[in-house]
């Protein structure tokens, strides 16, 4: 059970150690209403947001040649953080002397992931902030996006964008990426779920309380506009009927384990929070 899972892929340091949370802040998967959460815990003083080197493309996070060992030395340099948020940093999980790492990572249902990532895009591409995939999403309607995105191989933007980040966590070959993402599923000890939320949120209490007294999650999601009253169902409809039945297909098998990635965590969190109201 997520619950049970220890925070470091082994055991503790003993005895007293520092304790780091690090929140992999991927893209339109809530992690705005996680950074909330965090600094009204922690405040401002001891929650931090530092960005690293993007990995130049997907083959570089799955073979090592990311920015892991830069997040792991500006944490050693900065002792005073107690939490650390970024959008960029990639695992492996950082190794340092008597500390252990509490690790926050979210999924999302790919197709939805992707139509917010469009929306958003549009609104910075609108305000003037313009760059590769903003023009992407300001020039096209939500179809061009996707087609755009889908053309970029090299890149995971639209192909199992959170599968690759949770295969980052492991050693392996590139080519067994389900293999490597269910592996981190299992070990990792939080992957919460956007769809889930709020379930996802008591989960985080329970497990951050005993190790920081005090801790409780607040109502907190920030973006209201993402947060659709539409059923998961009802919005995946709407998308296949916007971009039509054949480029809909090629998206769910361009993020197949990404999708069952999401169904296999949304069953731990759902289980979680069975035991934790029982």
């Amino acid at each position: 059970m997520i619950l049970d899972k220890l925070g470091w892929f082994g055991k503790p340091p003993p005895g007293d150690c520092r304790k780091i949370i690090l929140h992999y802040h991927l893209f339109k998967n809530a992690g705005s209403s996680i950074d909330h959460i965090l600094r009204e815990n922690f405040g401002e003083g001891r929650w931090h947001s530092e960005e690293f080197p993007r990995p130049t493309n997907t083959a570089a996070i799955l073979t090592g040649r990311s920015n892991a060992q830069l997040v792991q030395d500006w944490l050693a340099g900065h002792p005073e953080v107690l939490v650390l948020s970024s959008h960029t940093a990639v695992m492996p999980l950082p190794k340092l002397p008597a500390t252990r790492v509490f690790p926050i990572i979210m999924v999302r249902n790919p197709v939805i992931r992707l139509q917010s990532s469009y929306l958003f895009q549009r609104k910075r591409f609108e305000s003037g902030f313009h760059n590769r995939t903003t023009t992407l999403a300001g020039q096209n309607d939500l179809a061009g996006y996707l087609r755009g995105l889908l053309e970029m191989k090299r890149q995971s933007m639209a192909r199992n964008f959170s599968s690759v980040r949770l295969a980052a966590a492991v050693p392996g070959s590139p080519d067994r990426l389900r293999q490597r993402a269910f592996k981190a599923l299992k070990l990792l000890p939080f992957v919460g779920v956007v769809e889930l939320f709020d379930q996802s949120m008591h989960a985080l209490e329970r497990w951050l309380a005993p190790h920081f007294p005090g801790f409780q999650v607040l109502p907190a999601w920030q973006n209201a506009s993402d947060r659709s009253s539409e059923s998961l169902s009802d919005r995946l409809a709407g998308i296949r009927e916007a971009i039509g039945g054949d480029l809909y297909r090629e998206l769910l098998a361009a993020n197949r384990i990404d999708l069952d990635i999401h169904r296999a965590a949304s069953r731990e969190i759902v289980r979680a929070a069975g035991t934790q109201m029982s």
